[in-house]
C-alpha cells in the first residue's frame, strides 16, 4: 500500500489547511474523524523514501508546528477543553500525530460511563476509535445493502468521499485561520 500522506494524488490533500515546509510539517482534518476537529500533524516528505522513523530532524521544529495547529484548532473550534495528542501509527507508518478535541460533554459522558473520575485518557481516545469504527462498519453495511454489493474498497472510497463532504466547511475554516489558501496561491505565482 502506497503512504496516503505521501501519494501527491491522495484525498489527504484536499483537506490540508496547514503546510509549512521550514518546520517540515503539514496538517489536515481526518476523514473519518474520531470527534470533531481531529487533526493529523504530519512530517513534509523530504528527499528519499517516506519518513517512517523518529529522527532529530524530524522533531526540531515539531514544537512550532504543533502551536500553529493548536492555535487555529482552538480558533475554529472555540468550545473544546484541550487537546489530546498520540502517535497512532497503525496502518500508516508515515510520521504522523493525532490531534483529538477534548470536548466537555463527550468528556464527561465518557466518565459517567466508564466510571473514571480523571485521568484514562488513552482509554478514552481508544474508546472514541470504537465508535468511529462502528459507526464506519454501520454505513458500510448499510451502503452495500443499498446496493445489493460488499465491496470493501469501494466502500471505503464512498465513505471517505462522504466524510469529506461533512467536514469541508471546517477544512475551509481551518485554512483561512492559518491563511492556507493565501500560502498556497503565492507558490503558485512563483511557479509560473
Amino acid at each position: 500500500m502506497e503512504c496516503p500522506f505521501c501519494n501527491k494524488h491522495s484525498d489527504v490533500w484536499s483537506r490540508v489547511f496547514y503546510k509549512n515546509p521550514k518546520k517540515g510539517w503539514f496538517a489536515f482534518l481526518d476523514a473519518h474523524p474520531h470527534t470533531k476537529g481531529h487533526v493529523i500533524l504530519a512530517a513534509i516528505r523530504r528527499s528519499g523514501p517516506c519518513p517512517q522513523e523518529f529522527d532529530p530532524n524530524t522533531f526540531r521544529s515539531l514544537g512550532g508546528a504543533l502551536c500553529d495547529v493548536e492555535r487555529a484548532m482552538r480558533e475554529c473550534y472555540p468550545g473544546m477543553k484541550s487537546v489530546l495528542i498520540a502517535s497512532l501509527r497503525g496502518d500508516v507508518k508515515h510520521v504522523h500525530f493525532h490531534l483529538l478535541p477534548l470536548w466537555p460533554k463527550e468528556e464527561a459522558r465518557w466518565r459517567k460511563v466508564t466510571g473514571y473520575p480523571d485521568s484514562a485518557l488513552m482509554e478514552f481516545i481508544g474508546s472514541l476509535e470504537k465508535r468511529r469504527d462502528f459507526k464506519r462498519l454501520n454505513l458500510k453495511l448499510e451502503s452495500a445493502l443499498k446496493k445489493g454489493k460488499l465491496n470493501s474498497d469501494r466502500l471505503d472510497n464512498e465513505l471517505r468521499r462522504e466524510g469529506i463532504k461533512k467536514i469541508s466547511g471546517q477544512i475551509q475554516a481551518l485554512r483561512r485561520t492559518t491563511g492556507f489558501n493565501s500560502i498556497v496561491k503565492k507558490q503558485g505565482q512563483g511557479q509560473k
